[in-house]
């Protein structure tokens, strides 16, 4: 994936439905009237306004910050001066709300957008942590278990948890063994200027994107997405089981058409090579190539080099 603020934990929503989304209006619900605009208005004039007046807020946001008290964990003015101005761009309207009983436990829910039927938001200091309780006692656990329990166990489907730093989509999962979400990193997007990730962000999380109300909550645009996902993820599946299908045959003919090989096809010939032990040789082989292949591809073995830097010019020279 080449996004650089875009961070995705389980399987909420694939990489190839956000690279479809990318793509723009070609994708299902990326029409301006899918956003609740008129049908003559351009999305992209859209985006981009909003993209203006949030980057012009995140200066403001970010000028409170220099100035805030020692210890201080930045929430009043992340509620005031930066997420409530920015979600108000993404269409959201969110209030203030009090905690909420479900099944004799508290869920400090503290903003809600009533005109999408109380969708959920939980909003916390700039200075605090999404996976970790509040030392202010705000929360009785970390604003990401807290949100995940409560969409557990209500009939809300969808949630967002955000420090300002961070934002995060959540889903009502009941078997769930480990974090599972969409994070876009706020503070990346606004101090390196990738408007194309605010888009992306825009084309996904805008309260179009989020059900109208509780009871129709499958009907909407973000769950079509999750559904594309888990099927595009099927696909995928059943594309690489094909491919490693493949793998084993290409792999296994060429060594035996190798003239190098002559004690190894010698030993086929007479039937002393075990087929079952072959294969599973060969399937451990494809399956490191692949393990290699995709940690590479995320930059695990070795950091991205920077073409500019002298270090990569003394590694060319090298060579």
């Amino acid at each position: 994936m080449s996004f650089t603020s875009i961070t995705i934990q389980g399987n909420i929503i694939s990489t190839e439905t956000l690279e479809k989304i990318r793509s723009g209006e070609n994708y299902p619900h990326q029409q301006a009237v899918d956003f609740g605009f008129e049908k003559k208005v351009v999305l992209r004039e859209k985006i981009a306004s909003a993209w203006a007046t949030v980057r012009g807020q995140w200066e403001v946001f970010r000028t409170k910050l220099e100035n805030l008290p020692e210890n201080d964990t930045g929430f009043t003015i992340t509620r005031k001066f930066w997420i409530i101005p920015f979600l108000y761009e993404l269409g959201y309207d969110i209030e203030a709300s009090t905690a909420e009983t479900v099944n004799q436990k508290s869920y400090a829910i503290n903003f809600r957008d009533r005109n999408r039927d109380d969708f959920p938001v939980i909003v916390t200091g700039y200075y605090e942590k999404l996976d970790r309780k509040p030392e202010s006692g705000r929360f009785r656990m970390s604003p990401h278990a807290l949100m995940q329990e409560y969409l557990n166990c209500t009939e809300h489907l969808y949630g967002l948890v955000t420090n300002g730093k961070s934002l995060r989509l959540l889903r009502d999962s009941n078997k769930l063994s480990r974090l599972a979400y969409i994070e876009f990193d706020l503070e990346k997007i606004m101090e390196d200027g990738l408007y194309n990730e605010f888009a992306v962000l825009y084309r996904l999380l805008h309260s179009s994107r989020m059900p109208q109300s509780r009871d129709k909550a499958e009907e909407s645009i973000i769950e079509y997405y999750h559904q594309e996902s888990i099927d595009s993820g099927s696909r995928i599946r059943e594309k690489l089981r094909e491919a490693v299908h493949d793998a084993i045959i290409i792999l296994a003919n060429g060594f035996l058409k190798n003239s190098q090989n002559y004690e190894f096809i010698e030993l086929v010939r007479r039937n002393e090579i075990n087929p079952e032990t072959m294969y599973k040789l060969l399937l451990r082989c494809i399956y490191r190539i692949i393990f290699l292949a995709t940690i590479e591809e995320r930059n695990l073995v070795y950091p991205k080099l920077n073409y500019k830097d002298p270090e990569y010019e003394k590694l060319q020279r090298l060579k």
